[in-house]
């Protein structure tokens, strides 16, 4: 902490304090071109997620951490809906990345009403996207079923991959990401064909093969960032990574890794993400809009260079997606290009 971060000042608001105070001592501090008119702080003006040091005439930025934007309110990194990022939009589309960076969209928790939303704004963009789901929604006496395998089969006929998210997203053992995974030896069957079958029954005949394929090779486990990617290009090394305790409970979590050991060995890839758009589950609506969830880019660091792996959830969009639509659009003027998780190398 700096020397003036006193505990007695964090008394009643220790958190944004704390971050504050850790954010100014950052090593990655680098000097900025921007002119300071006055010592203190304030936010970059291309990007809601740093904010500038001015102090005797030496200016330096600071990213906040992720999934923190800079409140120029409060003068901390905040939370994003506390934020207002009013930055202009055609400065930051006018500056292109310099290399290459494959994006890979991927959507969890479906297939839902929801989903219906996000296939039509990735066609208006023509953008690929993954969907890793639960089958057991299209059982659901809540939702309409011949509708949600139509969703389906939209999946595969325009373009996007199916990935296997496990039948049921774990409630078989728990509704909440306490004791998500109890036993490997029961929870690896909820996987695999009890998850494909009924996708399958959904899908044309021209597209089962395909579909088949890949909800059988690319898994994503519920509630944890477990990572399995063999090496595909010489020189590179797997991807063996895992966050026991990002969402789970340790116990559960171990457990967890030992059902992504067993599938990896099987031949199969688990895929886990770089980077998430953010949601609140009560609400079903993302914390924040496209040209934040953009400006976070910049600074995710990836499992593999210049491939970002992003993590959101179909039932984030409800209502609408016009921020998804803002974030392609963003993306693409600046020069990102869209893949599908089978491109993964």
């Amino acid at each position: 902490f700096d020397s003036s971060c006193k505990f007695e000042d964090m008394s009643n608001y220790w958190i944004k304090f704390s971050i504050a105070c850790v954010l100014i001592q950052l090593p990655t501090q680098i000097y900025s071109k921007t002119k300071c008119k006055e010592d203190g702080f304030f936010r970059h003006p291309d990007d809601c997620s740093m904010f500038i040091t001015c102090s005797n005439g030496v200016s330096q930025y600071t990213a906040c951490p992720e999934g923190l934007l800079y409140n120029l309110e409060t003068q901390y990194c905040d939370w994003p809906e506390a934020v207002d990022c009013d930055i202009d939009i055609d400065k930051i589309t006018s500056r292109k990345i310099k290399e290459d960076v494959l994006l890979y969209l991927t959507f969890d928790d479906g297939p839902s009403e929801e989903t219906e939303t996000i296939l039509n704004v990735l066609k208006k963009h023509n953008v690929p996207g993954t969907f890793f789901v639960n089958s057991k929604n299209l059982f659901d006496p809540k939702m309409q079923t011949k509708k949600l395998m139509d969703i389906v089969n939209r999946m595969s006929k325009e373009g996007h991959v199916v990935g296997d998210h496990s039948f049921d997203h774990m409630f078989h053992n728990s509704l909440s990401v306490s004791n998500a995974y109890l036993s490997v030896e029961k929870d690896k069957t909820f996987f695999g064909k009890r998850n494909i079958m009924p996708i399958l029954e959904s899908t044309d005949n021209d597209l089962i093969e395909f579909t088949n394929f890949t909800m059988f090779h690319y898994i994503r486990l519920p509630y944890t960032n477990n990572w399995r990617v063999p090496a595909i290009n010489e020189g590179q090394k797997p991807i063996v990574s895992d966050c026991v305790s990002c969402t789970t409970p340790r116990n559960s979590g171990e457990l967890g890794i030992r059902l992504a050991n067993e599938f990896y060995e099987s031949g199969r890839v688990i895929m886990g993400w770089d980077t998430e758009w953010g949601m609140n589950f009560v609400t079903n609506k993302y914390k924040y809009g496209g040209l934040q969830m953009f400006t976070r880019l910049k600074h995710v660091r990836p499992k593999r260079s210049r491939q970002i792996v992003i993590l959101t959830h179909d039932r984030g969009f409800t209502g609408d997606a016009e921020e998804l639509s803002r974030f392609i659009l963003l993306c693409k003027k600046t020069g990102y290009t869209f893949r599908t998780i089978e491109n993964y190398v």
